[in-house]
């Protein structure tokens, strides 16, 4: 399933792309929050610490490494295969309480790093909305 998140961002998105330019000590400063049109799954049952571990444990087994990781926000990253320029696909899970449970939220973005310029940070999640909310229903199990 990895390989087909990032083959989707290894290629231009069908639909149209936001660029976001990441600060320059810190490229984890990509959008906040997952956004409202984000893919998210209601989980009830697990609490927010047993569903990061199920994200990071899959996640880590797939190659991604941690950028940042708190109770309800994870950031992972990993090189985009055989990318020119340089490519990152970089995952945002989110945790949200909602009324009867919690609302676990995704977000993927590529970060090109052209030679000589700063990274440009592209919001990809809407290509990639039917694997993504295949994924986030798995965590929900």
């Amino acid at each position: 399933m990895l390989t087909l998140l990032l083959g989707g961002c290894a290629t231009e998105p069908s639909a149209p792309r936001q660029s976001v330019q990441p600060g320059a000590t810190a490229p984890a400063a990509t959008p906040a929050m997952a956004e409202p049109a984000a893919p998210s799954v209601l989980i009830r049952g697990k609490s927010a610490a047993a569903i990061m571990s199920s994200i990071v444990k899959y996640r880590t087994q797939k190659g991604m490494k941690i950028v940042q990781r708190d109770k309800q926000r994870l950031v992972l990253s990993m090189p985009v295969p055989k990318s020119r320029p340089p490519a990152e696909a970089r995952m945002i899970f989110s945790i949200a309480p909602a009324a009867d449970g919690l609302l676990l939220s995704a977000q993927v973005f590529q970060i090109v790093q052209e030679k000589g310029r700063k990274p440009v940070t592209h919001d990809v999640t809407a290509s990639l909305t039917d694997k993504l909310e295949a994924e986030l229903a798995m965590y929900a199990k």
